[in-house]
């Protein structure tokens, strides 16, 4: 009979840490990079939209409780949210004005690959809202024209949707996870 215990002991002791290795490999990492370069240049400061973007949110009746997704017009994200039952879209006009809160770097276990994500406040007319938007593009290398390693793991930054001098050519490495 102890050798029952024993072994179904094992088993259940085995599948709780089988359980807690999928779940720290598969959990989502983060890391606050808000005093990071390019980031310390706009946070906390009045910023005034470039261009027209749509803030994406589930259709419910806490439509201003949710955080929204800013969403730039014509990209992927916007092509594939076009015909989605359930969400509602909201043009949010060149010209209104936002803060950046804060920046995240996030990676998802699934993928690994890892995205920078903005939070702040939209400042409308009617009312404040809460955002978030995913902004630049993990690379693993740069190559010259020989075929050379310039640079690894690092992350660039296109035109952001708010008023600024930028170089979207300059390269940043944030600290990965």
């Amino acid at each position: 009979m102890k050798t029952i215990y024993l072994v179904i002991s094992v088993i259940a002791i085995s599948l709780i840490i089988i359980v807690g290795i999928f779940y720290i490999a598969l959990k989502t990492k983060t890391k606050d990079v808000t005093n990071e370069l390019p980031f310390t240049t706009f946070i906390n400061k009045n910023l005034v939209l470039e261009r027209d973007v749509l803030l994406l949110k589930i259709n419910d009746s806490g439509f201003f409780d949710r955080i929204s997704e800013i969403i730039e017009i014509g990209s992927w994200k916007d092509v594939q949210w076009k015909d989605t039952e359930g969400w509602n879209k909201l043009l949010i006009k060149k010209g209104t004005t936002l803060t950046i809160k804060n920046v995240t770097l996030k990676a998802s276990g699934v993928s690994g690959i890892p995205f920078t994500q903005i939070s702040g406040v939209l400042h409308t007319q009617a009312t404040d809202i809460e955002f978030y938007h995913t902004w630049g593009e993990y690379n693993t290398a740069l190559f010259d024209e020989d075929g050379l390693t310039i640079a690894e793991n690092f992350f660039k930054f296109s035109k952001p949707i708010w008023e600024c001098q930028f170089d979207e050519n300059k390269i940043y490495f944030l600290p990965i996870f």
